[in-house]
């Protein structure tokens, strides 16, 4: 069977193989430069489908991560950098992810957020240094962490709230501001910022 393979000897970006490695198990830097190489990039890499990312060795976990990285990359490049989405309130946020209320298994990320408060969305990791260096990579002024939970319900555990305090916590170290933590649910967030949980 001939698959979409190219050039196996293109070289891969390496902030996108940062990125990606990030969403792999273990964060296996090696085994994502070796997919970006292989199917030539990360443009190709999105055109594949679930099934010839599972041949390539994606686990269900790794393919719904990526899944969830790409929805969130394509939100934001379907406007102008210029008409990027602007934030000024945790609707607004919520507007931008409520899909994510859907997925099956739970997800975390960052917005990213200029000094106008224009995002970008990256998925990340749960750990705060692997958080605070995809908003440092970009040059963040501040950031808006989000995840969803698959029950549907949005309240925050107090793990939610013991992450956020130490993102917090984190975040004024490193002179970026924090704006919020959502949680996403079925068809309702919570804002974790507006509740006082986790910021005081």
């Amino acid at each position: 069977m001939q698959d979409n393979a190219v050039n196996p000897s293109t070289t891969a970006d390496a902030a996108d193989a940062e990125m990606l490695a990030n969403l792999l198990h273990k964060k296996d830097a090696a085994r994502a430069t070796a997919l970006l190489t292989h199917f030539g990039g990360l443009a190709n890499l999105a055109r594949q489908d679930d099934g010839m990312w599972k041949r390539y060795g994606l686990t269900d976990g790794e393919v719904s991560r990526l899944h969830a990285a790409l929805w969130l990359g394509a939100r934001v490049q379907e406007k102008p950098r210029d008409e990027r989405p602007i934030v000024k309130s945790p609707a607004d946020i919520y507007a931008l992810l409520a899909p994510m209320g859907s997925l099956e298994r739970e997800e975390m990320g960052v917005l990213l957020l200029d000094t106008k408060y224009r995002g970008s969305l990256h998925t990340t990791v749960i750990r705060v240094t692997e958080l605070f260096r995809t908003a440092s990579m970009w040059n963040a002024a501040a950031i808006v962490v989000f995840h969803n939970h698959p029950s549907g319900d949005p309240c925050p555990s107090p793990e939610d709230v013991a992450l956020t305090r130490e993102i917090a916590q984190a975040a004024k170290i490193l002179d970026i501001d924090l704006l919020d933590h959502i949680v996403i649910g079925d068809r309702r967030f919570v804002s974790l910022k507006e509740r006082g949980l986790g910021f005081g």
